[in-house]
């Protein structure tokens, strides 16, 4: 997920490094990003009109993220809630088993 630079840098101790090498690669890639910002706006003034404009675009795309945002915390929700179900019925077994096998006794 990371680049193997960051994760080489980010175990070193010395909290100033890691902090000026961090700040160093936010520097580059906004710069890249300011790059290609440019560049694809260049490159829309050269699409034909027929396609949408890109705030609706942008609008949609917004909108999709947006959908999918909820649908990951829903399923983050429903696995918590699984787990925590899970946890709660093997604790009642082991209180099961515990109440039992000293009813046997």
């Amino acid at each position: 997920m990371w680049p193997e630079s960051i994760s080489k840098i980010v175990q070193s101790t010395q909290h100033t490094v890691v902090q000026k090498y961090l700040e160093e690669f936010l520097v580059l890639l906004c710069d890249k990003i300011n790059e290609y910002t440019t560049e694809l706006t260049d490159q829309s003034l050269n699409c034909p009109p027929a396609l949408s404009p890109l705030d609706i675009i942008d609008g949609r795309l917004k909108e999709f993220v947006r959908l999918h945002h909820l649908d990951f915390i829903r399923a983050n929700h429903y696995r918590i809630h699984q787990f925590k179900a899970d946890i709660h019925e093997k604790q009642l077994g082991k209180e099961l088993s515990f109440y039992f096998s000293n009813v046997d006794q």
